[in-house]
Protein backbone atom coordinates (compact mmCIF):
# COMPACT_ATOMS: atom_id res chain seq x y z
CA UNK A 1 0.00 0.00 0.00
CA UNK A 2 2.73 2.67 1.34
CA UNK A 3 4.38 2.17 -2.72
CA UNK A 4 0.95 3.35 -3.92
CA UNK A 5 0.62 6.31 -1.85
CA UNK A 6 4.17 6.84 -3.46
CA UNK A 7 2.93 6.31 -6.87
CA UNK A 8 -0.11 8.70 -6.05
CA UNK A 9 2.24 11.45 -4.80
CA UNK A 10 4.88 11.68 -7.61
CA UNK A 11 1.22 11.89 -9.63
CA UNK A 12 0.14 14.42 -8.14
CA UNK A 13 3.40 16.30 -7.60
CA UNK A 14 3.68 16.50 -11.22
CA UNK A 15 -0.03 17.78 -11.85
CA UNK A 16 0.49 21.32 -10.98
CA UNK A 17 3.06 22.24 -13.98
CA UNK A 18 0.96 19.64 -16.43
CA UNK A 19 -2.75 21.65 -15.58
CA UNK A 20 -1.11 24.76 -15.57
CA UNK A 21 0.24 24.14 -18.74
CA UNK A 22 -3.30 22.58 -20.04
CA UNK A 23 -5.05 25.31 -19.22
CA UNK A 24 -2.73 27.50 -20.65
CA UNK A 25 -2.57 26.02 -24.47
CA UNK A 26 -6.81 26.01 -24.05
CA UNK A 27 -7.01 29.26 -23.30
CA UNK A 28 -4.04 30.86 -25.37
CA UNK A 29 -6.28 33.41 -27.05
CA UNK A 30 -7.13 35.12 -24.09
CA UNK A 31 -4.92 37.17 -21.58
CA UNK A 32 -5.09 37.97 -17.44
CA UNK A 33 -6.84 35.03 -16.78
CA UNK A 34 -3.37 33.77 -14.05
CA UNK A 35 -4.92 35.24 -10.95
CA UNK A 36 -8.57 33.55 -11.47
CA UNK A 37 -6.79 30.45 -12.19
CA UNK A 38 -4.55 30.36 -9.01
CA UNK A 39 -7.70 31.71 -6.69
CA UNK A 40 -9.49 28.36 -8.19
CA UNK A 41 -6.77 26.25 -7.54
CA UNK A 42 -5.59 27.50 -4.17
CA UNK A 43 -9.40 27.55 -2.79
CA UNK A 44 -9.94 24.27 -3.95
CA UNK A 45 -6.78 23.28 -1.80
CA UNK A 46 -8.11 25.65 1.34
CA UNK A 47 -11.41 23.58 0.95
CA UNK A 48 -9.84 20.20 1.57
CA UNK A 49 -7.77 21.54 4.30
CA UNK A 50 -10.57 23.22 5.61
CA UNK A 51 -12.26 19.71 6.16
CA UNK A 52 -9.17 17.73 7.40
CA UNK A 53 -8.51 20.81 9.86
CA UNK A 54 -12.25 20.47 11.05
CA UNK A 55 -11.64 16.77 11.47
CA UNK A 56 -8.35 16.97 13.38
CA UNK A 57 -8.89 20.70 15.11
CA UNK A 58 -5.89 22.43 16.98
CA UNK A 59 -5.14 26.34 17.48
CA UNK A 60 -2.09 27.93 18.85
CA UNK A 61 -2.00 31.92 18.01
CA UNK A 62 1.91 31.58 17.74
CA UNK A 63 0.95 29.47 14.41
CA UNK A 64 -0.37 32.29 12.65
CA UNK A 65 2.56 34.13 11.83
CA UNK A 66 4.20 30.76 10.17
CA UNK A 67 0.79 30.43 8.21
CA UNK A 68 0.91 34.15 7.21
CA UNK A 69 4.72 33.65 5.90
CA UNK A 70 3.95 30.53 4.69
CA UNK A 71 0.66 31.71 2.78
CA UNK A 72 2.43 34.19 1.09
CA UNK A 73 5.44 32.65 -0.37
CA UNK A 74 2.82 29.75 -1.48
CA UNK A 75 0.35 32.17 -3.76
CA UNK A 76 3.77 34.41 -5.02
CA UNK A 77 5.18 30.36 -5.73
CA UNK A 78 2.13 29.48 -7.76
CA UNK A 79 1.36 32.58 -9.48
CA UNK A 80 5.43 32.48 -10.86
CA UNK A 81 5.15 28.69 -12.04
CA UNK A 82 2.39 29.99 -13.92
CA UNK A 83 3.96 33.00 -15.04
CA UNK A 84 6.75 30.65 -16.45
CA UNK A 85 4.61 28.12 -17.80
CA UNK A 86 2.86 30.84 -19.86
CA UNK A 87 6.35 31.81 -21.68
CA UNK A 88 8.68 29.13 -21.09
CA UNK A 89 9.39 25.37 -21.50
CA UNK A 90 7.35 22.99 -19.55
CA UNK A 91 10.18 20.45 -18.88
CA UNK A 92 12.60 23.59 -17.41
CA UNK A 93 10.32 24.79 -15.50
CA UNK A 94 9.64 21.93 -13.75
CA UNK A 95 12.85 20.74 -12.79
CA UNK A 96 13.89 24.16 -11.48
CA UNK A 97 11.39 24.06 -9.44
CA UNK A 98 12.10 20.52 -8.20
CA UNK A 99 15.36 21.61 -7.44
CA UNK A 100 14.24 24.30 -5.60
CA UNK A 101 13.81 21.92 -2.71
CA UNK A 102 18.01 22.63 -2.06
CA UNK A 103 16.82 25.76 -0.63
CA UNK A 104 16.28 24.57 2.66
CA UNK A 105 19.65 22.60 2.82
CA UNK A 106 20.95 26.11 2.01
CA UNK A 107 19.19 27.61 4.71
CA UNK A 108 20.10 25.25 7.11
CA UNK A 109 24.12 25.71 6.37
CA UNK A 110 24.02 29.06 7.54
CA UNK A 111 21.32 29.32 10.05
CA UNK A 112 20.90 25.87 11.57
CA UNK A 113 24.26 24.60 11.85
CA UNK A 114 23.55 21.86 9.52
CA UNK A 115 26.99 19.95 8.29
CA UNK A 116 26.89 19.24 4.60
CA UNK A 117 27.50 15.71 3.61
CA UNK A 118 29.10 14.47 0.67
CA UNK A 119 26.37 13.38 -1.08
CA UNK A 120 24.63 16.77 -0.34
CA UNK A 121 28.06 18.25 -1.76
CA UNK A 122 27.59 15.72 -4.92
CA UNK A 123 23.81 16.87 -5.29
CA UNK A 124 25.01 20.52 -5.38
CA UNK A 125 27.75 20.30 -8.35
CA UNK A 126 25.43 18.29 -9.88
CA UNK A 127 22.57 20.83 -9.93
CA UNK A 128 25.38 23.54 -11.20
CA UNK A 129 26.56 21.57 -13.89
CA UNK A 130 22.62 20.31 -14.71
CA UNK A 131 21.81 24.38 -15.16
CA UNK A 132 24.82 25.03 -17.12
CA UNK A 133 24.18 21.79 -19.87
CA UNK A 134 20.70 23.18 -19.79
CA UNK A 135 21.32 27.02 -20.38
CA UNK A 136 24.97 26.95 -21.99
CA UNK A 137 24.40 26.01 -25.13
CA UNK A 138 23.94 28.65 -27.96
CA UNK A 139 20.85 28.08 -29.91
CA UNK A 140 21.01 27.74 -33.65
CA UNK A 141 20.02 30.49 -36.11
CA UNK A 142 16.71 31.79 -36.11
CA UNK A 143 15.56 29.49 -33.33
CA UNK A 144 13.60 30.74 -30.49
CA UNK A 145 15.33 31.42 -27.11
CA UNK A 146 13.89 31.51 -23.95
CA UNK A 147 12.40 34.77 -23.03
CA UNK A 148 14.37 36.85 -20.38
CA UNK A 149 11.31 37.45 -18.23
CA UNK A 150 11.32 33.31 -17.98
CA UNK A 151 13.93 33.35 -16.03
CA UNK A 152 12.54 36.02 -13.62
CA UNK A 153 9.37 34.04 -13.07
CA UNK A 154 11.71 30.70 -12.61
CA UNK A 155 14.10 32.54 -9.84
CA UNK A 156 11.10 33.82 -8.13
CA UNK A 157 9.13 30.58 -7.99
CA UNK A 158 12.53 28.66 -6.82
CA UNK A 159 12.63 31.22 -3.96
CA UNK A 160 9.14 30.98 -2.81
CA UNK A 161 9.01 27.39 -3.25
CA UNK A 162 11.73 26.74 -1.52
CA UNK A 163 10.57 29.28 1.13
CA UNK A 164 7.39 27.11 2.18
CA UNK A 165 9.54 24.59 3.02
CA UNK A 166 11.58 26.49 5.34
CA UNK A 167 8.78 28.34 7.12
CA UNK A 168 7.13 24.95 7.41
CA UNK A 169 10.18 23.16 8.78
CA UNK A 170 10.79 26.50 11.11
CA UNK A 171 6.96 25.35 12.32
CA UNK A 172 7.70 22.32 13.04
CA UNK A 173 10.71 22.63 15.05
CA UNK A 174 8.94 25.54 17.54
CA UNK A 175 5.89 23.54 17.76
CA UNK A 176 7.31 19.92 17.82
CA UNK A 177 5.74 18.60 15.18
CA UNK A 178 2.10 19.65 16.21
CA UNK A 179 -0.54 21.79 14.24
CA UNK A 180 -0.08 20.70 10.63
CA UNK A 181 -3.31 20.99 9.48
CA UNK A 182 -3.91 24.50 11.13
CA UNK A 183 -0.57 25.73 9.13
CA UNK A 184 -1.68 24.30 5.99
CA UNK A 185 -5.53 25.77 6.38
CA UNK A 186 -5.04 29.45 7.39
CA UNK A 187 -1.75 29.29 4.87
CA UNK A 188 -4.03 28.27 1.64
CA UNK A 189 -6.83 30.68 3.14
CA UNK A 190 -4.64 33.64 3.22
CA UNK A 191 -3.32 32.31 -0.16
CA UNK A 192 -6.31 32.08 -1.76
CA UNK A 193 -7.56 35.68 -0.97
CA UNK A 194 -4.40 37.00 -1.89
CA UNK A 195 -5.26 35.53 -5.35
CA UNK A 196 -8.71 36.63 -5.27
CA UNK A 197 -7.61 40.55 -4.10
CA UNK A 198 -5.26 40.75 -7.10
CA UNK A 199 -7.60 39.13 -9.50
CA UNK A 200 -10.44 41.98 -8.52
CA UNK A 201 -7.75 44.91 -8.79
CA UNK A 202 -6.66 43.49 -12.18
CA UNK A 203 -10.23 42.08 -13.80
CA UNK A 204 -10.14 44.38 -16.44
CA UNK A 205 -7.15 43.18 -18.44
CA UNK A 206 -9.31 39.44 -18.13
CA UNK A 207 -9.95 38.71 -21.60
CA UNK A 208 -11.96 34.85 -20.42
CA UNK A 209 -14.75 34.53 -21.44
CA UNK A 210 -17.16 32.50 -19.28
CA UNK A 211 -18.18 30.21 -21.77
CA UNK A 212 -14.30 29.61 -22.10
CA UNK A 213 -14.26 29.20 -18.26
CA UNK A 214 -17.17 26.76 -18.26
CA UNK A 215 -15.14 24.35 -20.78
CA UNK A 216 -11.84 24.60 -18.20
CA UNK A 217 -12.81 25.62 -14.75
CA UNK A 218 -12.31 22.04 -13.81
CA UNK A 219 -8.61 22.03 -14.06
CA UNK A 220 -7.52 24.30 -11.26
CA UNK A 221 -10.23 22.38 -9.07
CA UNK A 222 -7.51 19.34 -10.26
CA UNK A 223 -4.84 20.93 -9.51
CA UNK A 224 -5.68 22.30 -6.00
CA UNK A 225 -7.20 18.20 -5.38
CA UNK A 226 -3.60 17.06 -6.51
CA UNK A 227 -1.78 19.79 -4.22
CA UNK A 228 -3.32 19.06 -1.32
CA UNK A 229 -3.40 15.34 -1.91
CA UNK A 230 0.52 15.75 -2.05
CA UNK A 231 1.06 16.86 1.51
CA UNK A 232 -1.68 14.07 3.08
CA UNK A 233 0.01 11.50 1.13
CA UNK A 234 3.41 12.94 2.24
CA UNK A 235 1.68 12.60 6.09
CA UNK A 236 0.70 9.28 5.18
CA UNK A 237 4.28 8.06 3.58
CA UNK A 238 6.51 9.45 6.50
CA UNK A 239 5.66 6.54 8.88
CA UNK A 240 5.96 4.12 6.11
CA UNK A 241 8.28 4.57 3.93
CA UNK A 242 12.59 6.06 4.59
CA UNK A 243 12.58 9.65 3.88
CA UNK A 244 15.85 8.67 1.28
CA UNK A 245 12.95 7.06 -0.96
CA UNK A 246 10.17 8.92 -0.59
CA UNK A 247 11.72 13.10 -1.47
CA UNK A 248 13.89 11.27 -4.24
CA UNK A 249 11.05 9.54 -6.13
CA UNK A 250 8.78 12.24 -6.40
CA UNK A 251 10.97 14.58 -7.15
CA UNK A 252 12.34 12.56 -9.91
CA UNK A 253 9.39 10.91 -10.74
CA UNK A 254 7.45 14.13 -11.01
CA UNK A 255 10.21 15.47 -13.27
CA UNK A 256 9.93 12.33 -15.05
CA UNK A 257 5.83 12.66 -16.19
CA UNK A 258 6.77 16.33 -16.71
CA UNK A 259 9.00 15.94 -19.07
CA UNK A 260 7.55 13.51 -21.28
CA UNK A 261 3.77 15.57 -21.33
CA UNK A 262 6.07 18.18 -22.60
CA UNK A 263 7.80 16.46 -25.03
CA UNK A 264 4.56 14.15 -26.29
CA UNK A 265 1.54 16.53 -25.47
CA UNK A 266 3.06 20.14 -25.68
CA UNK A 267 5.56 18.80 -28.69
CA UNK A 268 8.00 20.80 -26.77
CA UNK A 269 11.85 20.71 -28.88
CA UNK A 270 14.32 20.53 -26.37
CA UNK A 271 18.20 20.63 -27.90
CA UNK A 272 20.92 17.47 -26.81
CA UNK A 273 22.49 19.37 -23.90
CA UNK A 274 19.60 20.09 -22.68
CA UNK A 275 17.91 16.80 -22.44
CA UNK A 276 21.54 15.84 -20.71
CA UNK A 277 20.55 18.73 -18.20
CA UNK A 278 17.52 17.17 -17.25
CA UNK A 279 19.18 13.72 -16.65
CA UNK A 280 22.01 15.10 -14.70
CA UNK A 281 18.93 17.56 -12.55
CA UNK A 282 17.06 14.02 -12.14
CA UNK A 283 20.06 12.81 -10.51
CA UNK A 284 21.04 15.38 -8.51
CA UNK A 285 18.01 15.63 -7.02
CA UNK A 286 18.70 11.79 -5.91
CA UNK A 287 21.81 12.96 -4.09
CA UNK A 288 19.97 15.60 -2.74
CA UNK A 289 17.57 13.80 -0.97
CA UNK A 290 19.82 10.79 0.65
Amino acid sequence: MAYIYLLMAIISSALLSIIGSIFNKKNAAYSGFSMLYNFILIGSACLVWGMIYISDFSFDVGVLPYSLGYGIMYALALIFLFKALECGPVSLTAMIKSISIITPSLWGFFFWGDTPTPLIVIGFVLVLLSLILCFAEKRKKGERGIPLKWFFYIITLAATNGGTLIVQKYQQRAFDGAHKNMLMFFATLLAALICLVFFLVGRKKNTLPASALKKSFYLPIIAGGGSATLNLLLMLLIPLLPGALIYPAIAVGALIITTLFSALACKERLRPMQWAGLGVGAIALVFLNL
